[in-house]
């Protein structure tokens, strides 16, 4: 799970060139809010990269939020990244 990631892709969207996954990378969930405009490429371009390779990911992009939303209540949409993620966790193990 990445939550907010950061220093993984570059302004243009692409992959930083020292962030390297291979073939047998699990399966992704990533969320991330659009206003946290610093790491918002960092997302999408490891989701991008993940599907280039045929890993399994999930991507969920919210307008707002900011940095650092953690898991405390918040009245943003982002809030909600708990439960996304606990159903992805029960759909990649089978259950």
């Amino acid at each position: 799970m990445l939550v907010y990631p950061a220093y993984i892709g570059d302004a243009n969207f692409k992959m930083v060139d020292d962030f390297k996954f291979d073939s047998g990378a699990p399966p992704a969930f990533i969320v991330q809010t659009q206003d946290d405009k610093r790491y918002f490429p960092s997302a999408i371009a490891y989701n991008m990269a993940l599907l280039k390779a045929n890993i399994s990911s999930e991507l969920h992009t919210f307008p707002t939020g900011g940095h650092g939303y953690r898991i405390r209540p918040s009245a943003y949409p982002v809030a909600g990244w708990k439960d996304l993620c606990r159903d992805w966790l029960l759909r990649v193990d089978g259950n």
